[in-house]
């Protein structure tokens, strides 16, 4: 009884102090996450773009015209 009312309270412990080490995301249960979404955002957009550019430059100057043009023409 005594151990599982020890670990009572280190979990009431935990959970009411955690936020005090988390910084700027205390109190958020959703701010990290969105941070390292939010992290990652720009740079993924920018490589997609940049690969995309890449393949479609690859397809004008081989074939003649993009991906797009031989698609709907």
């Amino acid at each position: 009884m005594y151990i599982r009312y020890m670990l009572l309270i280190s979990e009431w412990y935990a959970k009411n102090h955690a936020y005090l080490f988390m910084g700027r995301f205390a109190g958020d249960e959703w701010g990290s996450l969105k941070f390292m979404i939010r992290a990652g955002w720009k740079l993924g957009c920018g490589v997609a773009a940049a690969v995309i550019v890449i393949e479609e430059s690859y397809s004008y100057w081989k074939y003649g015209c993009t991906h797009w043009g031989r698609q709907h023409h």
